[in-house]
């Protein structure tokens, strides 16, 4: 939003429709990403592989009001609408906010994808296995 680049981990990214292709994802309030989302209309999903967890603790424990979460990363890019996505995951997609459920503590955001990436055939972080290995 902005110019502004942010990024977090969240446990919540699902399918709803695969024609057209959309997702859900579900932000807590609080959250400074969930500010940006609401601000741009956008947002991007990269989805970590097993071997992500560096990731994780990188976009995980601290809010990107604090600073820059993508400084000194090298392994980015920036998909077609200009949203800024890991090199290293399993797959990318890039959505427009085309809806918004108000749940309580989170607001889950229907995303019409606009594009989208297979980047590795790798096993995807699952929050479970997350739990289970950190």
């Amino acid at each position: 939003a902005d110019g502004v680049d942010n990024g977090q981990c969240a446990n919540t990214c699902f399918q709803i429709t695969a024609e057209p292709p959309r997702i859900a994802i579900g932000i807590n309030k609080n959250n400074y990403t969930h500010e940006l989302i609401s601000t741009s209309g956008q947002f991007g999903v990269s989805v970590l592989n097993q071997q992500g967890h560096d990731y994780v603790r990188r976009f995980g424990y601290r809010s990107g009001r604090d600073g820059s979460k993508f400084q000194d990363l090298p392994d980015v890019h920036r998909g077609p609408s200009g949203i800024l996505l890991l090199d290293n995951a399993v797959a990318t997609l890039e959505a427009e906010v085309i809806g918004q459920l108000d749940a309580g503590t989170h607001t889950l955001f229907l995303g019409e994808v606009k594009n989208a990436e297979v980047r590795q055939k790798a096993e995807p972080m699952t929050y479970a296995y997350f739990r289970a290995t950190k």
